[in-house]
């Protein structure tokens, strides 16, 4: 079942029609975009957005949370890439030109990318085993390696061991944060580090888990969300970024117009 946000777009009944070919459909107001993904978590497969409303941006958060529903459904958006609106995570971008393209989207399942860097060969198949389930793995199994990977790949999420052969876990952080800022990081160790040095060390980590993990549902939530928290945290400062450019565009616009006044 789709989960369709009812709109005044042009493009609304074209989209629903398409969509109704090959998928159930079910077509509610914005206000009423969460509940319903509450209400039908276990049914729903995707989710159609016309406006990036705060209610619409909040459902698919919730979408990608696997207390909510299953990570992996698919959002599309139609309308323009509005600069000052945070694109939800995930989502791809549809026109009025590509609606036909909508079913075969809909169709797929959008798995995010993780590496996972470890060198415990238990704790590395557990954790690859726990991952698949929702995300795209690939392995790393000492720092030389995730460097490489690191360097050359673009992911949604690292998985980080502190204490790694060839290169240290505190290396690979400072390395991760300079060549991909809009990763999230999660920094796992079995060490009882004290909790300062190791804020010193992995500062502004996204997510921090201690080993034995509770279980491996536990450990896929604590990634999706710190993913989430590193996709907001990026738009934020989009959004400040344009509102800036915005405010002095228009301060040079009244200071020019000031001189024919």
């Amino acid at each position: 079942m789709i989960l369709i946000q009812n709109s005044q777009s042009i493009d609304f009944d074209r989209v629903l029609e398409t969509i109704s070919e090959t998928k159930e459909t079910l077509v509610v107001d914005d206000e009423l975009m969460g509940e319903s993904l509450s209400t039908n978590k276990n049914k729903i497969s995707g989710i159609m957005l016309f406006e990036l409303t705060d209610n619409a941006i909040k459902t698919a958060e919730l979408s990608r949370n696997e207390r909510f529903c299953d990570p992996t459904i698919p959002i599309a958006y139609l309308g323009v890439d509005l600069n000052d609106k945070p694109i939800p995570l995930g989502c791809r971008l549809f026109d009025s030109e590509n609606v036909s393209g909508l079913n075969h989207y809909f169709s797929e399942k959008v798995k995010m990318r993780v590496l996972l860097v470890e060198d415990d060969e238990g704790i590395c198949e557990f954790l690859n085993t726990t991952l698949s389930k929702h995300y795209v793995v690939d392995i790393a199994r000492d720092g030389i390696e995730g460097k490489e990977r690191i360097e050359n790949n673009e992911y949604d999420a690292i998985v980080l061991d502190v204490m790694l052969p060839g290169i240290s876990g505190e290396e690979l952080f400072q390395l991760a944060k300079r060549h991909s800022p809009g990763t999230a990081i999660v920094v796992i160790t079995a060490y009882d580090t004290q909790e300062r040095e190791f804020a010193f060390k992995f500062d502004d980590v996204d997510a921090y888990l201690k080993k034995p993990f509770d279980s491996n549902r536990d450990f896929r939530i604590a990634l999706i969300e710190a993913i989430l928290k590193k996709h907001k945290s990026v738009n934020a400062r989009l959004s400040k970024s344009v509102q800036k450019i915005i405010s002095d565009d228009r301060d040079d616009y009244m200071n020019r117009m000031s001189s024919y006044l």
